[in-house]
């Protein structure tokens, strides 16, 4: 049994490290519920997606994306190609070096590869992305602050559990109508608390996950690709999609059960 010393001390913990880092915390909550739909918001701008996947049947190949790409916008390269797994009528994103040297996000129709829209490769997902990860810091040290927070949250979860005698009934326990402002909020803010305490282990968990991943402790599981050879141009000459549709069918044939979502393409020259 846990003393009422200690739950006393862990409550006044609890309620140090909310009223310190509460605002930190809403921000990084708040940043990163955006950013699960920030794809859609710029294809809402971008694009005019929902009109043209509702003429479109299944989803093309990578190399038709690749050349309906090129075909349209032919004094870039494409660098990345990412398959859209989140929403039919988003379409997906290939980002591609334009001829002056910036960087553009081409959206394609999922079913017939037609140009849905374009937009500046450093717009509002990755705007909010480099913010959410850290703190536009771009930087290890700047994730590691972010990530630290995960520990913070952890501690207020502990502390909460304890200073909360037998926590698991106020899961139906309503806040009282005849009790007084201040015990009415402590009443909302256990019975919210309870309710999200699923949600708050998860974010915790990944965010110690992501922490210890930031100082490489986490084993990668990827497969080592070969050393490239020496080459004088940074793509194969008469590269098209039939190219990379034959290394994706090789890549599928390779590995059981590979699903591919993005496709990154040489940006640079690179010897062996």
């Amino acid at each position: 049994m846990v003393s009422q010393a200690l739950r006393t001390f862990l409550f006044r913990v609890h309620a140090w490290i909310g009223l310190n880092i509460c605002i930190a915390l809403g921000v990084i909550f708040a940043s990163g519920t955006v950013l699960v739909f920030a794809a859609e918001v710029e294809a809402l701008f971008y694009t005019n997606a929902p009109q043209v996947q509702a003429s479109g049947d299944g989803e093309i190949s990578l190399g038709r994306v690749y050349d309906s790409v090129r075909t349209a916008y032919q004094d870039t390269r494409v660098i990345y190609i990412r398959r859209t797994i989140i929403g039919e009528w988003i379409g997906d994103a290939t980002t591609v070096n334009t001829g002056w040297g910036e960087q553009a996000v081409v959206w394609t129709a999922k079913s017939t590869g037609e140009i849905l829209g374009a937009q500046p490769a450093k717009g509002f997902q990755k705007a909010l992305r480099e913010f959410h990860d850290s703190l536009f810091g771009g930087t290890p040290f700047g994730r590691l602050i972010v990530t630290a927070s995960a520990f913070a949250l952890t501690g207020s979860i502990v502390t909460g559990l304890i200073s909360y005698r037998r926590f698991w009934r106020g899961f139906f326990k309503l806040p009282s109508s005849g009790r007084n402002s201040r015990a009415k909020w402590a009443g909302l803010h256990k019975l919210i608390a309870v309710w999200n305490l699923p949600f708050l282990l998860v974010v915790a968990l990944t965010g110690i996950y992501y922490f210890v991943a930031a100082f490489g402790l986490v084993p990668s599981h990827h497969t080592k690709p070969k050393a490239a050879v020496e080459r004088q141009t940074i793509l194969p000459a008469g590269f098209n999609g039939a190219i990379l549709n034959k290394a994706a069918d090789v890549a599928r044939a390779t590995l059981s059960g590979f699903e591919i979502t993005v496709v990154g393409l040489p940006n640079q020259l690179k010897n062996g």
